[in-house]
C-alpha cells in the first residue's frame, strides 16, 4: 500500500513454483482518471472487487511471506527471480 494504491496479488504454490492467480488494485487517492477497482487489469465494481478478494482471503489458509531487502530494486528481472525460485513448505 502506498502512493494512492493498495495492491494485493495472490499466488499459488505449485510444484515448488509461485503461480500468479489474481491481482487486485484499489486506487485510494481519489484520482478521477484512474479506475478505483481493478482485478487483473480489468475495471470492476466495488462489490465485485470486495467479493472476489474476500473469496481469496477465505481460501488462503497458508501464506508465504518473502522478506526482500528494501535496497534491492523492484525490477521485472528481480520479480522473475522471486517468482521462479524453488519454495518448499514446512
Amino acid at each position: 500500500m502506498g502512493q494512492g494504491y493498495s495492491i494485493s496479488t495472490y499466488y499459488r504454490l505449485t510444484d515448488g513454483r509461485l503461480e500468479k492467480m489474481e491481482n487486485f488494485v484499489h486506487e485510494t487517492a481519489g484520482d478521477p482518471n484512474v479506475p478505483p477497482y481493478v482485478i487483473n487489469d480489468e475495471e470492476v465494481s466495488e462489490e465485485d472487487f470486495n467479493s472476489r478478494k474476500e473469496k481469496w482471503n477465505q481460501i488462503s489458509s497458508h501464506f508465504v511471506t518473502i522478506s526482500y531487502d528494501l535496497m534491492t530494486d523492484i525490477t521485472d528481472t528481480n520479480i522473475e527471480i522471486l517468482l521462479n525460485a524453488d519454495y518448499q513448505t514446512s
